[in-house]
């Protein structure tokens, strides 16, 4: 009898950890991922993309306050445009989109740090590199967008729009590939002087690239491409048929990737500035809607591209992670395709919906294989998956054209996705 009083105790323990172990068993197996907080900032992509939209605080109140650069940006293509609009109604519109900001469910958004991002970038030996398709122009834009604003812009290309608009097509008709295209620092903006004389960064890295876009609609060559075709029973026939096409001739970023990678073998540290070569090199692939069977002009068969696509992934992913250094100096992430919407649900006038209310997908630019395409970069644990769904998948109201181009977003609605990037990096 002079042990009754414990039993309630026992007892009320065991009912104090029951409903504990209930509670992480309510909520883990309804997480595909964890979460690792900092006084609750997000530190995962994960964590950073299960959110929702919220209206930006402060907001934009004009043009000024967010733009994308310098004119040779041809800033206007890029915006959120109005089929047959001014000028006007085109920048109201930029505004409404850009006025919406991504707010995570269950930690918080670092503020946006443009001298942070740039300072990470130019760790990397020679900046970050994005490959894929118009999308990731799209993101190349976004990113040079934040990092310097206003006509004197602190990154800068190499050549006028025009410029390269006159090389890309003479290389196409010579059947060349095409040559990466970066943004540098603008060597007459007052940071670069700054960025010079903290002795973080020599001369010599300031001159090298920030960020590089490579144009490649298939991540392999067209010749690669061709004896992939014929591996999974197309012909030499189909593979010939796809020069006709004008992104026959995919950029090679390899050889870049390896320069940069090269740069981490310590040669050079006398003149090295103190943060230079200090963070893995970031590269950032993506392409899905250039891989429909009407664009291959190869067999009706959506199969034959899912098992292409696996293989040329697949081969894409061994043939950098077996370059020298690799595994020590190189982050390898991919992005999802984002679902395009169908015209009469992409508009100029709307507001974003909320996760996980999502609009049904349009049919057009070979959608149906998306689930599968992002599934083969998950499956791959040599890569970081960026899943840009919940993101994209809530914003009929930011397309860059309605209702002519309803797969684009403006590039004002990327920048949640480079905010998402700089939590990570």
């Amino acid at each position: 009898m002079g042990n009754l009083p414990s039993s309630p105790k026992r007892l009320g323990l065991a009912v104090i950890v029951l409903a504990l172990l209930l509670h992480l068993s309510n909520r883990l197996p309804h997480r595909t991922y964890q979460f690792y907080r900092d006084g609750g900032v997000c530190t995962t992509l994960a964590s950073s993309l299960d959110g929702h939209w919220t209206s930006r605080v402060p907001p934009f109140l004009s043009i000024n306050d967010y733009t994308l650069g310098d004119e040779r940006d041809q800033p206007l293509e890029q915006n959120c445009l109005v089929t047959g609009g001014s000028e006007a109604e085109i920048v109201a519109r930029t505004l409404l989109v850009a006025n919406w900001q991504w707010t995570p469910h269950e930690c918080s958004m670092r503020p946006w740090d443009a001298e942070a991002f740039l300072r990470e970038c130019l760790k990397m030996p020679r900046g970050m590199f994005l490959v894929g398709d118009s999308i990731a122009g799209q993101h190349y834009i976004a990113i040079k967008s934040l990092i310097g604003l206003g006509k004197d812009s602190l990154l800068v290309r190499t050549e006028s729009a025009s410029e390269l608009a006159t090389k890309l097509a003479d290389d196409q008709k010579a059947g060349r590939a095409r040559e990466m295209a970066s943004y540098i620092l603008n060597p007459n903006h007052p940071f670069y002087s700054t960025l010079l004389k903290s002795g973080s960064f020599s001369e010599t890295r300031l001159s090298k690239p920030v960020v590089s876009l490579c144009a490649s609609f298939h991540l392999v060559s067209n010749d690669v491409l061709i004896e992939m075709i014929n591996k999974h029973g197309g012909n030499s026939t189909t593979g010939r048929s796809m020069k006709r096409y004008p992104w026959g001739s995919d950029e090679d970023f390899v050889p870049p990737v390896q320069a940069a990678l090269e740069e981490y073998s310590g040669e050079g540290g006398a003149t090295r500035g103190r943060d230079e070569a200090t963070a893995r090199t970031v590269i950032i692939l993506g392409t899905g809607p250039h891989w429909s069977m009407e664009r291959f002009d190869a067999p009706q068969d959506a199969r034959f591209a899912e098992q292409l696509y696996e293989t040329v992934v697949n081969y894409v992913v061994d043939r950098v992670h077996a370059l020298p250094l690799a595994k020590q100096h190189l982050r390898l992430m991919a992005r999802t395709n984002p679902p395009p919407m169908p015209l009469n649900s992409c508009n100029a006038t709307g507001q974003p919906l909320q996760p996980p209310n999502f609009v049904a997908p349009g049919m057009h630019w070979n959608f149906g294989s998306y689930p599968f395409l992002d599934n083969v970069w998950r499956r791959n644990p040599l890569v970081e998956v960026i899943d840009l769904t919940p993101m994209i998948g809530t914003r009929p109201d930011a397309r860059r054209l309605p209702p002519t181009d309803c797969l684009h977003v403006c590039v004002h609605a990327a920048r949640p996705w480079v905010e998402v990037l700089w939590n990570v990096l």
